[in-house]
């Protein structure tokens, strides 16, 4: 009976290990595709988008194209996790305490947060933008009120996180539901933005990026209040990495090599920046958590 148990015993450390190695993989996998498409979205973005009417330029028809295979390739992330992780995902857990990593990313993120509508309101009163400031509708004004007002709830969830979640506990979490608020009144705020077209593409690119976001968060949420979704966390992570990839990364070269400068623009997009380190960086940190409790508990 003692050999029966051990044989079965190295059957499951063997499956665990075997499991292990395929979230890695995926998680090498969603990111070499993020970076592949975050590129091609650059160059495409140098070569035919136009800054001054925020369009692509007339003709252009590989944008429509990057734009399903990037999709597509989030919907695929997205399903990555249901297929490698056991369906109660109870081996995926959230790190108890927060790593160097994690928390380097999540205070980043406390600072912008809170930064986010003072930048926005020094550069939206200030004399370059004042149209954009005269063009903003009662709605656009009640949801960056919104954002300004729920970014201090917000930023105090990423510094708990920052300081260690032992600590802090329930008291986290409860500031956790004012994360995701904020990242829909962010969300709005985009929206309602005047400054550009609705069709831009860095535009529709930053909503959808919020979405998955404002996703993330919530499930990340549900880790610690409520019926937790493992795999919904890992595949909403995986999809934030791809779609927020392809819009930061073509908007920060874009800046940088045809508008350099501050702007409302990049307000947004150093944002969203720090928002995909920290998830990535919660990506690792489930993955290192996930392989110290199976060493655990094969030992």
């Amino acid at each position: 009976m003692n050999g029966e148990n051990e044989i079965r015993t190295d059957v499951g450390g063997d499956e665990a290990c075997n499991a292990d190695k395929k979230i890695v993989t995926c998680f090498i996998a969603v990111c070499a595709a993020a970076v592949v498409l975050a590129a091609a979205r650059s160059w495409l973005m140098l070569a035919y988008y136009d800054g001054a009417s925020t369009i692509w330029e007339a003709g252009t028809v590989l944008p429509a194209v990057l734009n399903v295979i990037t999709l597509a390739a989030a919907l695929a992330a997205a399903c990555l996790p249901a297929a490698v992780i056991r369906k109660d995902g109870s081996n995926i857990k959230l790190p108890g305490k927060t790593g160097r990593f994690t928390s380097f990313a999540a205070m980043l993120c406390g600072f912008t947060v809170i930064a986010l509508p003072v930048l926005c309101y020094i550069y939206c009163s200030g004399g370059e933008v004042t149209q954009y400031t005269g063009n903003m509708s009662l709605a656009a004004q009640i949801v960056v009120i919104l954002a300004a007002v729920f970014a201090v709830p917000a930023a105090m969830r990423f510094f708990m996180i920052a300081l260690g979640r032992e600590p802090f506990g329930k008291i986290s979490s409860a500031f956790g539901f004012f994360a995701v608020i904020w990242t829909a009144a962010f969300l709005m705020t985009v929206y309602f933005d005047r400054s550009s077209l609705l069709n831009d593409p860095l535009r529709v690119m930053t909503q959808l990026s919020l979405l998955i976001t404002m996703a993330y968060l919530l499930f990340e949420l549900r880790m610690n209040v409520s019926v937790p979704k493992p795999r919904a966390l890992l595949g909403a992570a995986f999809a934030a990495i791809v779609v927020s990839s392809s819009s930061v990364i073509p908007k920060l070269v874009y800046i940088l090599a045809k508008n350099p400068g501050a702007s409302v623009i990049t307000v947004y997009t150093m944002t969203e920046a720090c928002i995909l380190l920290y998830i990535a960086s919660q990506c690792v940190a489930v993955i290192r958590e996930k392989k110290s409790g199976q060493k655990s508990e094969q030992i």
